[in-house]
């Protein structure tokens, strides 16, 4: 299956639940956000906070990816990439259905000036924040978390409902993104790249570790 058929089925699938089987809106939804936004953790259920801010690290990874890539089509990667940064999945994956992927082969990859916002993408520091990032909040998840809680949140809150779908699909896309990154970089490596599995920090070990693009002679 191509990435652009996987992300339209998964981006109509969470549209369809979104809107059709989600929950009903929650009282307090706007105080939850706002508590995890400002990091602050009383009250609110180690997995949920893991998961919700995760979601303001998948996207830079996903911006990371995206561009920096050559331009193989009419449609610019800037907007989506705005977008997913409040949207996620759901403003995100309408470009991967529109995107034509650039040639895996090398030698059709000339070494191009690029603009600060890619050159900032393509940058390892930024890459090591994110992984301290991801693994900071998998790892309160995974010590602190309650997954019993976690799944009746899931049950009865709209917003805890619809962002771990969220969550989920940019998890799973990431790492086919990854791999044509990968390849049209050269050096893909299949036991590696099973890495870029783990969610978000897996998207992030690949960005601190990937090939840069060539600079201008």
């Amino acid at each position: 299956m191509g990435l652009r058929v996987l992300a339209g089925l998964l981006w109509l699938g969470l549209v369809v639940e979104a809107f059709g089987f989600a929950p009903a809106a929650t009282p307090g939804t706007g105080a939850m956000i706002w508590k995890m936004l400002s990091l602050q953790t009383q009250g609110i259920e180690p997995w949920v906070f893991a998961i919700f801010n995760s979601l303001g690290i998948a996207p830079m990874v996903y911006a990371c990816l995206l561009l920096p890539e050559p331009k193989q089509s009419k449609v610019p990667a800037w907007p989506f990439v705005g977008l997913s940064f409040f949207l996620g999945a759901f403003g995100l994956f309408p470009y991967l259905m529109l995107r034509h992927p650039p040639a895996s082969d090398e030698s059709e990859n000339t070494a191009r000036a690029l603009s600060f916002w890619q050159r900032l993408s393509e940058s390892k520091i930024l890459a090591g924040f994110l992984l301290a990032g991801g693994l900071a909040l998998m790892g309160y998840g995974l010590l602190q978390g309650d997954v019993q809680a976690f799944a009746q949140a899931w049950k009865t809150n709209q917003l805890v409902h619809i962002m771990s779908l969220d969550f989920t699909v940019l998890a799973l896309v990431c790492p086919w993104l990854i791999r044509q990154d990968w390849k049209r970089r050269g050096g893909f490596h299949t036991g590696l790249w099973l890495l870029t599995w783990i969610p978000v920090v897996g998207g992030a070990i690949y960005l601190l570790l990937r090939p840069s693009t060539p600079a201008p002679e």
